[in-house]
């Protein structure tokens, strides 16, 4: 054999040398691998989920069910599309690997919870992909909220439950809860205490929040305080001297007012106190006892009773000047002396018709000083329901507010504006009637 031939021959043996020992080694250290063997998945769900390739440059996926699952043959992005079970290959460099995709169905409620009165519904929506199977509804507490095979919520008393509807299928359950609070029913009269006397009628009025449901009523004691019931209202009727709770109830959720029941009728104890033309009462500082002439009077109520209160005046017709009144009240079946108040300015006892309450204002010299006040009777004596007074203090003016003299205190200009805006606005304010002291009066107004 010649030279050249041999030299060829020797160059194609190192050349085939070489391919053969790139081939072992691609070989040898390629791999192809998913990180799982399995993965379960929702109905709907795209996630990309590549093979870890070693020593392959191209790789290329599959699967085994389109109708379950689609993958992207270059990028691995897998769509879920309905239940059931698809396997994903992958496949390069003469390597597969491959994984199992389980598809599981995916139910959503339109709402994740809802607020209910008593005895109302609820339908409940439930959308479910992925699947034909039926949908199963319950309830965690039926005794609160009980649910339809339709999803029907039903609210039967105040508390928490659960909602949950699910679907089986088959690689498991499925489901989605909606938590239903129900809100007890809330019951608020339009007085919790009430004076009537014998004989006399009155109303209460309850007012219902969280429920359809109209209150029951029941008295404690129907000798004293019979009850006339018409859905959320009820007529009083009071019989005799004593005292009786009127209950309004929805379940165990409840109401009270305390009702008393003078033994004499108002309207002839102040017939008879008035009739004798003098007035007699004494003062809580000194405990001395004065009298005055009743020349006059008004009927005014100043707390939530049904009875009037009687203010008393010595004068017959406004003075021009400051004028004194006496305020009296029945208490356990008697007239009693409650408490005086004046006023300046004004040509007729001012009634506060908002706050059921006696207006009374006045200025003093010298420190260009001015005030307001709310009078009202509580337990029998009349009191200071509201307080208002600016004065000068030496170049600049101070304003104090309160509900009585004692407690108010230093505010700013546009506080007290606002506070006697609210309590002294003259839109609540009128001139009280008043009455003369006379025989044909009396019997008028009493009898």
């Amino acid at each position: 054999m010649d030279r050249k031939k041999k030299g060829f021959l020797r160059a194609l043996l190192i050349l085939c040398l070489f391919l053969m020992a790139g081939t072992v080694y691609a070989g040898n250290g390629a791999s192809l691998k998913f990180s799982k063997a399995a993965r379960t998945l929702k109905v709907g769900t795209v996630k990309t989920i590549k093979a870890t390739a070693k020593g392959i440059k191209k790789v290329k996926y599959s699967s085994s069910n389109r109708k379950v699952a689609e993958v992207d043959a270059v990028t691995g992005k897998v769509t879920v599309k309905k239940e059931g079970t698809a396997k994903i290959t992958a496949k390069g460099g003469g390597k597969s690997a491959s994984y199992t995709i389980k598809a599981m169905p995916v139910v959503k409620l339109n709402v994740s919870s809802v607020k209910l009165d008593v005895n109302a519904t609820r339908k409940l929506k439930a959308a479910v992909k992925g699947t034909s199977a039926k949908k199963k509804w319950s309830s965690s507490n039926p005794s609160v909220a009980s649910v339809s095979s339709s999803g029907k919520i039903k609210a039967k008393k105040a508390g928490t439950a659960t909602i949950t509807v699910s679907v089986k299928g088959k690689h498991g359950k499925v489901s989605a809860k909606c938590k239903v609070t129900v809100r007890g029913p809330k019951i608020t009269l339009n007085k919790t205490s009430l004076t009537l006397s014998k004989k006399q009628t009155g109303t209460l009025t309850a007012k219902v929040k969280n429920s359809s449901e109209n209150v029951k009523w029941k008295t404690s004691n129907s000798k004293i305080v019979s009850i006339s019931k018409k859905k959320n209202q009820v007529t009083l009727t009071a019989k005799k001297a004593g005292t009786a709770t009127i209950t309004a109830y929805i379940g165990k959720v409840k109401a009270v007012c305390k009702v008393t029941v003078q033994e004499a009728d108002w309207k002839g104890l102040y017939y008879d106190f008035l009739k004798k033309g003098e007035t007699s009462f004494s003062y809580k500082a000194g405990g001395y006892t004065s009298t005055a002439k009743a020349r006059s009077f008004y009927l005014v109520h100043l707390n939530d009773d049904t009875v009037p209160e009687l203010v008393v005046s010595s004068l017959s017709s406004n003075p021009g000047g400051p004028e004194n009144f006496w305020v009296f009240t029945v208490k356990n079946g008697k007239v009693t002396y409650a408490g005086n108040v004046s006023q300046k300015g004004r040509s007729n006892l001012c009634y506060n018709k908002k706050y059921k309450a006696i207006s009374s204002g006045w200025w003093t010299n010298g420190v260009g000083g001015a005030g307001e006040a709310l009078w009202k009777v509580k337990n029998g004596k009349l009191i200071q329901y509201k307080y208002a007074y600016d004065y000068n203090e030496g170049n600049k003016r101070i304003y104090k507010t309160g509900n009585t003299l004692e407690s108010a205190k230093k505010v700013s200009r546009s506080a007290a504006q606002s506070f006697s805006k609210k309590y002294f606005n003259v839109k609540d304010q009128k001139n009280g009637t008043r009455l003369q002291n006379t025989e044909s009066v009396r019997a008028k107004q009493f009898k």
